[in-house]
């Protein structure tokens, strides 16, 4: 690398020119990158499994969250009729 004088290295980070950039120019970059890239299906695939999975796993909390007080409230009255429907509930 030395041999090259047309070789120049630079002192400046790169993090610099992210920072002073806006938001509008990453999304433009991020969206031209997409845009030329040969496996550009195959990313937007990826991501919308990444999306869907987020989404199940989001509703599974709520589901559960709403199951867990009836579950608890069955245990603190010691009501094993309660105690067996919620865990059928739950299966």
């Amino acid at each position: 690398m030395a041999d090259h004088p047309d070789f120049e290295v630079s002192a400046k980070p790169i993090a610099a020119s992210v920072e002073a950039s806006s938001l509008r120019d990453q999304l433009a970059t991020i969206r031209l990158a997409l845009a030329k890239s040969p496996i550009r299906k195959q990313l937007l695939w990826a991501c919308l499994g990444i999306v869907a999975v987020i989404v199940a796993t989001s509703i599974g909390q709520v589901l559960l969250n709403r199951w867990n007080e009836p579950f608890y409230d069955a245990l603190a009255r010691r009501d094993m009729q309660g105690f067996l429907h919620q865990l059928l509930v739950f299966a």
